[in-house]
C-alpha cells in the first residue's frame, strides 16, 4: 500500500488557512423524545439539556461578523423540535439570509409546530425514516409511529399548499443496514407520499455490539479507489436519461463495476477520501458553545468500525464564551488540523484493518495526536450527513 507524502507544516497551514467558514452545524439540544436502537445516545452518560439563550445570542453575534456563511444545519444527538425556541433559532438565521436545514424524527411536528416552522423561514426539513413498514419502524425508532410522522408531514404540506409557501422543502434520511435494506425499493413511493424532493441514504454506524454485524460495507469501506483507468475497471461517464425503470435496468448493467459514475459529487478519489466537513468549510457547535471540527466529535462514545470496538473522544478547539468564533476557526492548531485532513496524512486505519493504536482517536501510527481521523467513515463516503 502506498501512503501519501506528508507535506511541510507551512504548506498545511497555508492551504487550510484559505478555507472560509461556509456552513455551521448547530446542536440546539441533546434532549430527545425517542430511544432509537441505532443512536449514539445508547452509549453515553452525558447530561442532557438545551442551548441557552445566552449561548445562542453569543453565537449569533459572532456569526454576524462573518460574511462567508451560507448555510446552517440544525441537528445533532437530540431532537431539535424539542428545543422550546427552535422556531426563534431558525428565524434568526433566516433574517440574516442564511439558508437553514433541520433534521427531525417528525414526531413533535404537530400543526402548531408546523406553522411555526413555515413562518420561521426554514428551507429544508429532513425527516429520519429508517423503515417503510410500521413494525420495523417502531422497532428501530422506539417511541415513534410511522403513521404519526406521515400524518404530521401531511399537515405541514397542507399548510404550505393553502398558504402558497414553497418552503420548507421536505427530504428523507434513511439509515441502511441488513435488516432494512430490502425496504430501499419503497423509498420512492414514500417520497411521493411525503412530497419529499430528495432522499439521503446513509449506512449505519454501530454504537452497540448488537449492530456490528448489520453493516453493508465490510468490503467497500476498505476498497482503495484510484484515478487509474484500466480495461478491467474502466471509467464510465453516463449521460442524463429519462427516469424510467426499463432504462435504469440497462444502465445498471454497464455501471455495476465502473471505476466511477461521473460526475462524482462525493468522496475524493484519494485512498483515504476527504473530510466532508472540511470540504464544505464547516464546523460544529455544541449546545454549550464548544466548537468542534465535525458533528461526530461533539461527544464521547464507543462504536464499531468494521467490527473493531473504538473509543471516540470528543474534541473542541475552543468555546464561543471565551473567544470569538472566527478567532477559533483561524487558530494555527485548527488550521494545521484541517491541512492534515486536506492532505490525507492520517494513518489509513480503515484500509489496514487497525491496530492497538486505532482503539481510540487519540494517537495514530503516523505520529498524529488527537483527534486522529484515519478511521473516519464519513471521509470514506460510507456515512453521509446533509
Amino acid at each position: 500500500m502506498q501512503f501519501p507524502i506528508t507535506p511541510s507544516n507551512n504548506d498545511i497551514t497555508n492551504r487550510a488557512g484559505k478555507i472560509d467558514i461556509r456552513k455551521i452545524y448547530i446542536e440546539p439540544t441533546t434532549e430527545c423524545n425517542l430511544s432509537c436502537t441505532t443512536c449514539l445516545r445508547n452509549v453515553w452518560d452525558e447530561e442532557n439539556g438545551h442551548m441557552t439563550e445566552e449561548t445562542f445570542n453569543k453565537l449569533i453575534a459572532d456569526i454576524k461578523e462573518i460574511d462567508t456563511i451560507e448555510e446552517v444545519s440544525i441537528w445533532g444527538m437530540g431532537e431539535p423540535l424539542s428545543h422550546p425556541n427552535i422556531a426563534g433559532i431558525i428565524s434568526a438565521f433566516s433574517k440574516m439570509r442564511i439558508r437553514t436545514e433541520l433534521i427531525s424524527n417528525g414526531m413533535l411536528l404537530n400543526e402548531n409546530m408546523a406553522q411555526q416552522i413555515i413562518d420561521s423561514g426554514l428551507k429544508k426539513l429532513i425527516i429520519s425514516v429508517d423503515s417503510t413498514s410500521n413494525g420495523q419502524f417502531e422497532a428501530i425508532r422506539a417511541g415513534a409511529k410511522l403513521n404519526t410522522v406521515l400524518n404530521n408531514i401531511n399537515k405541514l404540506n397542507q399548510l404550505k399548499y393553502y398558504q402558497k409557501k414553497a418552503y420548507p422543502e421536505i427530504g428523507i434520511e434513511f439509515t441502511a443496514m441488513k435488516s432494512n435494506v430490502s425496504e430501499l425499493k419503497h423509498l420512492r413511493e414514500l417520497a411521493r407520499t411525503m412530497q419529499a424532493s430528495f432522499i439521503i441514504v446513509t449506512n449505519v454506524l454501530p454504537y452497540t455490539e448488537e449492530y456490528k454485524d448489520e453493516i453493508l460495507y465490510s468490503m467497500s469501506a476498505t476498497s482503495v479507489t484510484t484515478k487509474t483507468r484500466t480495461p478491467q475497471s474502466p471509467e464510465i461517464f453516463l449521460p442524463r436519461v429519462d427516469i424510467r425503470n426499463d432504462i435504469y435496468e440497462h444502465m445498471g448493467k454497464i455501471s455495476f463495476e465502473a471505476l466511477s459514475l461521473g460526475p462524482n459529487p462525493g468522496v475524493d478519489k484519494r485512498y483515504n477520501g476527504i473530510c466532508p466537513y472540511v470540504d464544505r468549510g464547516a464546523l460544529a457547535v455544541s449546545r454549550n458553545g464548544d466548537i468542534s471540527p465535525c458533528v461526530p466529535l461533539l461527544h464521547n462514545y464507543t462504536c464499531y468500525i468494521l467490527g473493531r470496538k473504538k473509543e471516540v473522544k470528543k474534541h473542541f478547539w475552543g468555546n464561543i464564551h471565551n473567544s470569538n468564533l472566527l478567532d477559533i476557526w483561524n487558530k494555527k492548531e485548527y488550521q494545521a488540523f484541517r491541512g492534515k485532513l486536506i492532505e490525507g496524512t492520517f494513518s489509513p486505519c480503515v484500509e489496514c484493518g487497525g491496530c492497538e493504536m486505532s482503539d481510540s482517536n487519540r494517537e495514530d501510527c503516523f505520529g498524529n495526536t488527537a483527534p486522529t481521523c484515519g478511521d473516519c467513515l464519513w471521509a470514506k463516503g460510507v456515512i453521509q450527513c446533509p
